[in-house]
């Protein structure tokens, strides 16, 4: 079982940024332009994430990263 200082430092500041785009409901195209790269390179830091967190969906890397303190909710999600 991973434990929460191994996912945090596996997971790269680029993958957080994009874990905060999801959460706040932004597509690949978006997180791209939000950001400025590329569509594929906005996928694959996405897959990599799922892939990191053994998540199959944007809603499921949410919930892993609120329960490894990888995003903390706050009103500007609501």
């Amino acid at each position: 079982m991973k434990t929460y200082s191994m996912t945090r430092d596996r997971i790269t500041e680029r993958e957080r940024e994009v874990i905060q785009l999801i959460a706040h409901g932004m597509t690949d195209r978006q997180i791209a332009a939000t950001l400025c790269i590329s569509y594929r390179t906005a996928q694959n830091h996405v897959k990599n994430i799922r892939e990191k967190t053994s998540t199959r969906t944007r809603a499921g890397v949410v919930m892993y990263a609120l329960r490894h303190h990888l995003l903390s909710v706050k009103d500007e999600y609501f």
